[in-house]
């Protein structure tokens, strides 16, 4: 039903291919969607666009890793009542937000946040390294926009995922020892 000729698909693809998704400190850009369009006899079009996130790296003794995603997203519906949104990372679902409209097209952004840790993939161990050392541990997030009808039947979706890598490392000890500066050899007076 939504071809690459449509305009409303091209404009989005003009507009927000800079849109940046947060994973934690790591900084998000780039990347695709695919449209999955649900009854066949619903007519809408529906499209997240744009949906990459970069690697995050930290020094600390333990993270707890936040997703923070600026979401890009574009739709047009004969009738709608409300659209949901869903931030994944693995399967689960770690934060999520609903818009009750009547509006049968819109082109905007929504924000959505939640912790790795909210996820059954992940736990705090994943994320602590031994002292000096170092953990690395890829991160799976995914987004979801669906467009619903008064009924709450999915008249439409789209989603992005991608992975992101992140890496902690854990500063030296709590003993240590260190020195630094500067020096010159000159000639005596």
């Amino acid at each position: 039903m939504c071809a690459n000729s449509d305009p409303i698909r091209s404009r989005i693809a003009s507009e927000y291919s800079r849109r940046r998704v947060l994973t934690a400190v790591g900084v998000v850009a780039g990347g695709g969607a695919t449209l999955a369009v649900a009854p066949e006899d619903a007519r809408a079009d529906v499209a997240v666009e744009d949906f990459a996130v970069s690697d995050a790296t930290f020094e600390a003794e333990s993270v707890t890793p936040v997703v923070d995603a600026q979401i890009a997203y574009a739709y047009r519906a004969d009738t709608v009542s409300e659209l949901t949104f869903e931030l994944l990372v693995g399967d689960s679902v770690v934060a999520e937000d609903a818009l009750r409209t009547a509006s049968t097209e819109l082109d905007e952004t929504t924000s959505l946040s939640g912790e790795v840790l909210d996820a059954d993939a992940y736990s705090q161990s994943d994320f602590e390294p031994d002292a000096g050392g170092e953990t690395t541990v890829t991160v799976d997030v995914g987004v979801r926009f669906s467009v619903l009808d008064a009924d709450g039947n999915e008249l439409a979706a789209d989603s992005a995922r991608d992975d992101a890598t992140v890496e902690v490392v854990s500063p030296v000890g709590e003993t240590h020892a260190t020195i630094g500066g500067s020096a010159t050899i000159e000639r005596s007076q």
